[in-house]
């Protein structure tokens, strides 16, 4: 399984981009995680929605930005993860990667 790791932070104004990065992946098993560090403006609410309407999407929030993100992400990965072929990427809110971006790390890595 390929895991998408995506944190955000008052990233409102890329959700719509983040959303069709991920619906428009040519790569299509996958799960996106996409953790939220105390966003004060709708970040959260738009990701919910996002989330809501993609069950590949897993979206958590934390109201205080000072929760340290390995202390929660990486029991998550651990649980979802029950492989040793499981692969990982992270990107930010407002990076931009293309349509088949998973699907090269995952040719990448099996060759």
């Amino acid at each position: 399984m390929f895991y998408l790791y995506i944190q955000t932070y008052n990233s409102e104004e890329y959700v719509e981009r983040i959303a069709n990065f991920v619906t428009n992946q040519t790569y299509k098993d996958f799960v996106c995680i996409i953790f939220d560090n105390g966003s004060t403006d709708g970040t959260c609410e738009k990701m919910q929605r996002f989330a809501e309407s993609d069950k590949r999407v897993i979206f958590k929030s934390f109201e205080n930005k000072n929760t340290l993100m390995v202390d929660c992400l990486f029991p998550l990965l651990y649980e979802l993860s029950k492989s040793e072929d499981d692969l990982f990427a992270r990107v930010d809110a407002d990076d931009e990667i293309t349509a088949d971006y998973i699907e090269k790390l995952v040719d990448f890595q099996i060759k």
